[in-house]
């Protein structure tokens, strides 16, 4: 035998080597040697396609995230806290400002609406009472034709 032959140790002929290993197989040898994973990402080959994305949503950053501010300076996620607790105080307060806003502007309205109709109706009052009753019933039945549909223009429309 020579000195190479013997270097390379017993080698199998390409017809008897083992099958390869599907991916469950391979899983399965990695979950039972996490050392052959530790050694396999050491390779920077590997560690180019192993690639890891984490995704957080919300108004505060993830628990690791957070752990790692407090890491670097302690209290910051305290801090942290009382900023989103600050800004969702803030949120809740505008939008209560702008809701009362809408309620006002439509109170403002009807007011503004029952006001013009009592006026035009008091308007065909007065011109029918003074000699004028086509003009009267015109401007009455205009005001009335208005304010009904007005009512059920609104509510098709919140439908």
């Amino acid at each position: 035998m020579t000195s190479s032959e013997q270097n390379s140790g017993p080698s199998t002929p390409p017809s008897e080597a083992s099958p390869p290993l599907d991916e469950k197989q391979i899983e399965g040898e990695l979950l039972q040697h996490p050392e052959l994973l530790e050694r396999l990402l050491q390779n920077p080959e590997i560690k180019a396609v192993v690639y890891r994305n984490e995704v957080f949503s919300g108004p505060l950053p993830s628990p690791n995230v957070l752990s790692g501010y407090e890491k670097v300076l302690v209290g910051s996620a305290e801090r942290i806290l009382m900023m989103a607790e600050k800004e969702q105080q803030h949120r809740h307060v505008m939008d209560m400002t702008a809701l009362q806003g809408e309620i006002n502007k439509d109170k403002r309205g009807q007011q503004f609406g029952l006001g013009i109709a009592v006026l035009f109706g008091v308007m065909a009052l007065v011109l029918g009472l003074s000699g004028q009753p086509w003009l009267g019933g015109l401007i009455a039945t205009v005001d009335l034709v208005a304010l009904v549909a007005v009512f059920v223009m609104g509510r098709r429309s919140e439908e």
